[in-house]
């Protein structure tokens, strides 16, 4: 089932992606079949060799092919596309409290940042609160954000191994 974690977060990094380049509609189509991958009770990988993957609801023929691909390659050319297409280290920027990634995409082309750092730098400088529809809050709440994921621990553990802790 690690298989389907994977397809799903290589799913939700695409919509991610497609989103910052302000693409329309098909980031939740990305985001709909990674959530039903999640929710799968079997292997993805069972359903890519019986050639059942377009059973997966939100899962039609081009993101068919996409899981197929990674299925079997271990890799995603067409992230790897996207990837080059928007020099953003999206990932990084995933723990960071109200930052998602239209505000990210704007942040890029307006402001030119690229990484957490640069991210950091612009805040700092009060460049973000310049932005029309951002301001002084927004600012001041991803600053916070950015500390508070500097300062969290490394490891992450399930919820339900935490809860009874």
């Amino acid at each position: 089932m690690r298989k389907n974690a994977e397809a799903a977060q290589i799913l939700y990094t695409i919509a991610d992606l497609l989103e910052v380049q302000e693409v329309r509609w098909k980031p939740e189509a990305y985001r709909r079949a990674a959530r039903s991958i999640e929710n799968l009770a079997e292997d993805i990988a069972v359903l890519v060799n019986d050639h059942r993957v377009q059973e997966i609801p939100g899962v039609g023929e081009h993101i068919a092919e996409k899981i197929n691909e990674f299925v079997r390659t271990g890799r995603l050319g067409y992230l790897e596309k996207l990837r080059k297409q928007t020099p953003i280290h999206i990932e990084e920027f995933s723990g960071i409290e109200g930052l998602g990634p239209k505000t990210l995409g704007r942040l890029y082309r307006e402001l030119g940042v690229r990484t957490v750092e640069d991210l950091r730098n612009a805040a700092a400088a009060g460049k973000v609160r310049r932005l029309h529809g951002l301001g002084e809050k927004k600012e001041e709440q991803i600053l916070s954000g950015i500390e508070r994921l500097e300062n969290r621990p490394l490891q992450r553990i399930l919820l339900g191994h935490a809860a009874p802790i």
